[in-house]
């Protein structure tokens, strides 16, 4: 079991970033007026660097793409005339074929 507290548990995770935007900005609030949880923070920044320091960057291609279809699904089909309404598009074809059908009966 572990012997942190509440307060360094949630420094640590301030620290990573793992806290949701609300927790995070009463924890930024926190670090102007606490000093002892700036301390805390700050010695968790401490000691996560040392583990930055072991590990390169990583390169990770098509990374928002992913993400981006495994949140919303894959991308929509394009349409055949972007912008155009379907109606319109419609309306020219039906007009195409009045006019041929004029034309050859004519």
């Amino acid at each position: 079991m572990s012997d942190l507290s509440t307060d360094d548990i949630m420094a640590a995770e301030y620290a990573i970033g793992l806290l949701d935007p609300e927790q995070r900005a009463l924890a930024d609030r926190r670090l102007d007026r606490d000093p002892v949880w700036a301390g805390l923070v700050a010695a968790w920044r401490m000691r996560l660097s040392q583990m930055d320091a072991q590990f390169g960057a990583v390169p990770a291609p098509n990374v928002l793409p992913r993400i981006q279809r495994q949140l919303f699904g894959p991308p929509a089909r394009r349409a055949w005339l972007p912008g155009v309404p379907v109606p319109a598009i419609i309306g020219v074809v039906l007009v195409a074929k009045a006019l041929a059908l004029w034309l050859l009966l004519g």
